[in-house]
């Protein structure tokens, strides 16, 4: 839709007739609707609050993204009443702080805040807004903006006046919206660790050494960090702002946000994912300094003509699946597994990498349809402009099929050999599901294993990662 084709009275009306179906109703001597189905009263009577900041150009298109997703899930809000009462708005007809909050949000916790946040900003991420005064935004470049002030008022006890918060020792104060006043000294800001300085160039200490991957999304390097005493390698990964931006509006820079949140929570558990060790901005773009598990994914040991026993290709799927027994419990879904994001260090040891794809419901950028071609069903593959709800099938057939060609490489080296890494043709791609007839020695429970894993039948295939990994551990012992 584009808006600035229309007059200022073609625009209301479409904005009424969309905000007709979300059964709002306008409070009393204010500019705002509230949606009558949702519950307010579980709320705080202060918090943290969010602010979708829009023009009266783009308003429309945001609202239409937001709405639908703020009634699935329940999420408390308040939306301008009109397009004319944007535009006043906006001018600063209702006061300087006002300027730009076009949908306020109302989380239930800080927690809940952050999660808004990052959702929020991947889904309006193509847009652009008027900065808000009184708020601080939750990214660059970014709509979100976030305040700790009044959620539902002091309602409930009336010697508290409007438009003032209760500190920790009973005491009031006013709940001003100044700029730079976002959050009070006396409150925890669950945003802090999020927020990152922004900077020009890359800090000092950080030396490239390899470049490993130049794409539209960014790049990744490796570097020296001259800071640590044992100048320490780590992998510093670049996400771009605006780079291979996704149907939803999602760019590299939200992935690798939500890859972080991600590495953030698994690598304290469990050392198979690499520890973050910092993130910053640097001209919009988002980095992050990790730690280096492997110099070398099993696709390159692949190319380089490294033969695999077969216990030792189960000992590594074996070490991944223990994981997935544990993302999958968590609602986690990798997605996007293959033998490019699996890395061996010198020892052997094997790492997971490369989570931006990674899917969980309740969280993370939009859905979009993802696979590696021989790593994915084909029909999933063939199907990439539609989405297809991910399940734990999807991950399990990537480890069936990189069990297949570790065994058996060099159909998948005649793949690599035809598509040289670039673009390829549809012929060329299915040559990547060809991995060849298995060896006769290879025990049968093993060719089951893999065939009912990898097989395009989706109600055939495994449904359950712990029976896989029972199966994928019985095996092993009998290799024994």
């Amino acid at each position: 839709m584009v808006m600035n084709e229309y007059s200022l009275l073609e625009l209301e009306t479409i904005f009424n007739n969309f905000i007709n179906d979300f059964n709002l109703e306008r409070s009393t001597d204010t500019i705002w609707l509230y949606p009558k189905d949702i519950r307010f009263d579980y709320l705080p009577s202060q918090g943290f609050k969010l602010h979708i900041s829009a023009t009266i150009i783009n308003c429309i298109d945001i609202a239409q993204i937001v709405l639908p997703y703020f009634h699935e899930y329940n999420i408390p809000y308040k939306i301008i009443s009109s397009i004319e009462e944007l535009l006043m708005l906006n001018r600063g007809l209702y006061g300087y702080s006002q300027i730009g909050k076009f949908i306020t949000v109302y989380p239930e916790d800080p927690g809940m805040a952050i999660n808004l946040s990052t959702i929020l900003d991947q889904r309006t991420k193509v847009f652009s807004g008027p900065k808000i005064p009184s708020d601080k935004p939750c990214f660059p470049q970014s709509l979100i903006f976030y305040r700790y002030g009044e959620i539902r008022g002091n309602e409930e006890n009336r010697k508290i006046p409007k438009n003032h918060l209760v500190m920790p020792n009973g005491s009031l104060v006013e709940d001003t919206r100044s700029s730079g006043l976002a959050v009070p000294d006396w409150v925890i800001n669950p945003f802090e660790k999020y927020e990152e300085n922004s900077i020009d160039q890359l800090p000092k200490n950080y030396v490239v050494i390899e470049v490993l991957r130049k794409r539209g999304k960014g790049g990744v390097y490796r570097v020296i960090d001259l800071s640590t005493d044992d100048k320490k390698v780590k992998i510093l990964k670049e996400g771009l702002f605006q780079g291979e931006v996704e149907v939803t509006g999602t760019d590299a820079r939200t992935r690798l946000q939500w890859e972080v949140k991600l590495l953030d929570k698994l690598s304290k558990s469990n050392n198979i994912f690499p520890h973050v060790y910092e993130t910053f901005y640097m001209n919009d773009n988002f980095y992050v300094v990790m730690e280096d598990k492997g110099h070398k994914s099993l696709k390159q040991l692949v190319k380089e003509n490294k033969n695999f026993e077969i216990k030792d290709i189960l000992n590594l799927m074996i070490t991944i699946t223990e994981q997935l027994v544990k993302l999958h419990a968590d609602g986690i879904i990798l997605r996007d597994l293959s033998l490019d994001n699996i890395v061996l260090n010198d020892k052997g040891e094997c790492f997971v990498i490369d989570l931006e794809f990674a899917y969980k419901k309740t969280e993370g950028p939009p859905l979009i349809a993802v696979g590696t071609p021989g790593f994915c069903p084909k029909r999933i593959y063939s199907l990439k402009q539609t989405v297809v709800p991910p399940d734990l099938s999807h991950d399990i057939y990537a480890i069936g099929s990189m069990i297949h060609i570790l065994i058996m490489p060099s159909k998948y080296m005649e793949f690599l050999e035809l598509s040289l890494d670039s673009v390829i043709d549809k012929k060329i791609i299915l040559e990547a599901w060809n991995r060849g007839v298995l060896p006769p020695f290879i025990p049968s429970k093993l060719k089951n294993l893999i065939s009912k894993s990898t097989s395009e039948d989706h109600e055939y295939r495994y449904h359950n990662t712990e029976t896989f990994l029972s199966d994928l551990i019985d095996i092993r012992k009998e290799l024994v």
